[in-house]
């Protein structure tokens, strides 16, 4: 069984369903900072994946309710998701999709400063080394 099989999921309109019937609902973003800055879900916090272990006893202590785990696409949600039920939080979900899914959706975003992915910014590098050497 993969990690993935056994986290508990829930699709975005249900969890936007459940945010709003609840505004004790903890959303957790595990992406990059620069990820979270150039758009995530309004009133969600981010706690990058690289730093859930570090944080891991102050969450499952601190939770004082249900929490939702969002990434871009759902895996680092996942793994997570895992860490956290291996410590002893078992009421965290995955968002299925993730941001890619809730802006599919038509979920309401916060948009920050926008960041070049780093192959773009490679492409771009590669792209002006050729361009020069022509």
């Amino acid at each position: 069984m993969t990690a993935r099989s056994s986290s508990p999921t829930i699709d975005v309109p249900t969890a936007r369903a459940l945010i709003a019937d609840n505004p004790d609902v903890l959303i957790v973003d595990v992406r990059t900072p620069g990820e979270f800055e150039t758009a995530h879900v309004p009133a969600s916090i981010n706690l990058p994946l690289d730093q859930v272990d570090a944080h891991l006893g102050r969450i499952v202590n601190d939770a004082g309710g249900r929490i939702l785990l969002m990434c871009q696409s759902g895996n680092r949600a996942t793994a997570a998701c895992t860490r956290l039920a291996d410590a002893g939080l078992t009421d965290a979900t995955v968002i299925t999709g993730g941001m890619n899914a809730w802006v599919a959706a038509g979920g309401p975003v916060e948009r920050g400063r926008q960041r070049w992915s780093l192959e773009r910014q490679v492409r771009l590098v590669a792209g002006g080394v050729v361009l020069l050497a022509v």
